[in-house]
């Protein structure tokens, strides 16, 4: 009782903060938000049919403080909490919903303990929900937590972090998933004056469902890196790596060793030596390569850049084995000229490969792609056995799901992956694919690749470029086992900025044995400010995609407006507008939207009038949606 009313006797208090002999907190600060919402929406898909009117009432109240507990040096800490009420009425496809009163008490929590000791404990712990989403992105409603305990143990010898966290996401688009991770690390590292060595294992076990599919992937990874650095002259870099990933459709492990040494003659020569072996384990797959490399690099009265490299590599796999060996020269040239700036580069390139694989199927572990929009991209290799390609995040955490969150189209003997409009790949994401595909026989080939390209940039107003690379393949056997490769690829565009204008084109010519493609693309965009209280743009871009072999056309058209316009010193009007479109045998979507966002200010208050239509279409997956949603907030803050 005695220790009780110790902390809990009052001090005598400063201006904005609460303070007893053992307790500290700032004043604390308060944010109201109230929202009012109507949101129509249509659904139409393969296993949906649906139409829902929605009415929303929310009340969000955001307080938050900080301070400390004794002293700065034991303990400090922030807190906050979000206490969110909703008043929620639900028509769908002819049925009345029961009233939802729903209550949400989100909060966050961070506490640090003896941050000035040489051991500092952080803790942390959040859950969220964010509803309010209007733009022309499409609308996601998700609900997160997420609990962290960190100890750093800050020894100058060796600091050291150790990391355990646990996160749960619920989001619902088009389809409702549900994300849990569950993560240990521990990171550490050395310093001196020459070198650094650092340390970090992790462990990570991630579940994923969506659409009534759903995976548990493990991931544990393990890396051991140092660079040696004893004169300017001088880096040697050094890594081991071990991991091993486990899901429904795959377990495997790989560990791989490397070294590199960079030696600097002077100031425009060096020359870098590297090592490495990897070795990958899987259930029916098995690789365990070796290579060496070296290369030199030297410029040439500040212009002139030459590099010249050579490689040897050494890979067994489990359906035989692929040596290769090979070496390129490159010649980057850049200068000022009079008028603006030019740029060209020139190589050749040799690889003899010796193919001894036997197998029916050749695996492909980790291929990288980068999707946009839903715009189809092709692997890297044809006759790819479709059913067995498995896409993935670029952790290798999470594995997607076919016609939710991707598409796969066969192009003649290639196959195209494509982003969906309401799936989990994010627009521009970089994703792995793992796939086979069948096998060319056993032969041993030669590959010889020319390029050369250059960039003209003309009065800061004109942009010119263009590029090309032609590779040959020749075979070495004495017996002719396929048809050798002959690709020739050439690009070349403009660019033209004039004031408010700007002009783009671009046009790609794959001439190729494999998966022979044109491309071609105009964009046009025009910018206005006339105040500083006014601006607004409109763009047009056409892209059109023709596939050679078969003559399919796929042909891609958008526009987009926008319009910022401040009617008075406490007001602003945003609107975006937008229609894109595109047609063709891989990919078959249309979107259509509009958001218009009105803000003002009134005394301390902040309102806000926002609107938003939505109408897409994938013709490929027979999933539609169209929504008009209005939404009326008013924000105050309290401090």
């Amino acid at each position: 009782m005695a220790l009780a009313a110790v902390l809990l006797s009052p001090g005598r208090p400063a201006h904005g903060q609460w303070q007893w002999p053992l307790f500290y907190m700032e004043r604390p600060t308060a944010t109201l938000e109230l929202g009012h919402e109507v949101d129509q929406e249509e659904r139409r898909g393969p296993f949906i049919d649906q139409t829902k009117e929605t009415v929303t009432a929310r009340q969000k109240l955001d307080i938050r403080t900080r301070g400390y507990v004794y002293h700065p040096a034991l303990l400090v800490y922030s807190i906050g909490l979000r206490p969110e009420f909703k008043q929620q009425h639900i028509e769908t496809t002819g049925a009345v919903i029961p009233k939802d009163d729903a209550k949400f008490l989100g909060y966050f929590v961070d506490m640090t303990l003896l941050q000035l000791k040489p051991y500092t404990i952080n803790l942390f712990a959040s859950k969220d929900r964010a509803d309010f989403k209007s733009s022309l992105a499409p609308d996601v409603a998700t609900e997160s937590s997420l609990y962290r305990g960190r100890l750093l143990l800050k020894y100058p010898i060796l600091p050291t972090t150790v990391t355990l966290e646990r996160s749960e996401s619920r989001y619902e688009n088009f389809f409702s998933g549900l994300e849990k991770a569950d993560t240990a690390r521990i990171e550490s590292s050395h310093k001196t004056e020459v070198s650094r060595t650092a340390f970090k294992a992790e462990s990570v076990r991630q579940t994923r469902s969506i659409g009534g599919s759903g995976f548990t992937t493990e991931r544990t990874d393990t890396t051991l890196s140092n660079s040696y650095t004893p004169s300017r002259a001088r880096t040697l870099t050094s890594s081991a790596r071990f991991g091993r990933n486990r899901s429904e459709l795959s377990d495997f492990t790989i560990a791989n060793v490397s070294s590199g040494l960079t030696l600097r003659h002077s100031e425009k020569f060096s020359t870098r030596y590297d090592l490495r072996l990897d070795r990958r384990e899987g259930r029916d797959f098995s690789s365990d390569s070796r290579s060496v490399s070296a290369g030199l690099n030297h410029l040439l009265y500040e212009n002139l850049t030459t590099n010249l490299n050579a490689y040897r590599s050494q890979n067994k796999l489990s359906t035989g084995s692929l040596d290769a060996y090979g070496g390129n020269l490159s010649f980057l040239y850049r200068r000022r000229i009079p008028w603006g700036h030019l740029s060209a580069n020139l190589g050749r390139s040799e690889r003899i490969e010796d193919d001894r694989r036997t197998g029916a199927v050749t695996e492909v572990r980790g291929e990288a792609l980068a999707l946009s929009g839903t715009t189809p991209v092709l692997l890297a290799n044809v006759n790819a056995d479709v059913p067995a390609i498995v896409v993935k995040n670029a952790a290798e955490t999470i594995i997607y799901v076919e016609n939710i969150d991707y598409v796969l189209s066969v192009i003649g003997r290639s196959v195209a992956v494509a982003r969906t409009l309401f799936g989990g790949i994010a627009d521009g994401q970089q994703v792995l694919v793992d796939y086979r595909y069948q096998a060319l026989p056993p032969a041993r080939t030669a590959v010889t690749t020319d390029s050369f390209g250059f960039d003209l940039s003309l009065w800061s107003a004109l942009r010119l470029y263009y590029q090309r690379s032609h590779s040959r393949q020749k075979l070495l056997s004495e017996t002719r086992a396929f048809e050798p490769f002959d690709d020739n690829v050439q690009r070349f565009g403009a660019e033209f900025n004039w004031k408010w204008s700007t002009t783009r084109a671009e046009v790609e010519d794959r001439d190729t044995t494999r998966t022979p493609t044109k491309q071609r693309m105009v964009q046009q965009v025009l910018s206005f400010q006339p105040s500083r209280d006014l601006s607004f743009g409109f763009s047009l871009d056409a892209n059109e995609l023709t596939l050679k072999e078969t003559g399919d056309v796929t042909e891609s058209t958008g526009a987009r407006a926008n319009l910022r316009w401040r009617p008075s010193a406490t007001a602003w009007l945003s609107v975006e507008a937008l229609a894109q479109r595109s047609r063709g045998r891989v990919q078959d979507t249309e979107r259509k939207g509009l958001s218009a966002v009105y803000e003002w200010t009134y005394g301390a208050w902040q309102p806000s009038l926002r609107y938003l239509f939505l109408d897409e279409t994938n013709g490929l997956t027979g999933d539609a949606r169209k929504r008009q949603t209005l939404l009326f907030q008013v924000r105050r803050e309290f401090r």
